[in-house]
């Protein structure tokens, strides 16, 4: 998450993703964009979700593809079926 505001919807998207069997983790603290990236790296995640403010206000996630360097924007209501799709 980037932002004051953006922590709970993290918060939330984590748990909508462990209820149906997503591992998911992320980040407290206020850390930096390059250092939840690295964090993500250091433990392995396949993917990253980012939440900042601009995403929020359209109601959508950057959907980080952390082994190919690629990201795309899911609708926050889309990001768990597009979870268990991936």
């Amino acid at each position: 998450t980037l932002g004051q505001s953006t922590s709970q919807v993290g918060v939330q998207l984590a748990a909508n993703l462990r209820r149906v069997g997503v591992s998911a983790t992320m980040t407290y603290g206020g850390r930096s964009m390059k250092a939840q990236m690295r964090y993500a790296n250091r433990i392995g995640a396949e993917l990253a979700l980012i939440v900042g403010e601009r995403e929020l206000a359209d109601g959508a996630v950057q959907l980080r593809d952390l082994a190919a360097s690629e990201q795309r924007r899911v609708a926050l209501t889309d990001v768990v079926a597009e979870l268990i799709a991936t």
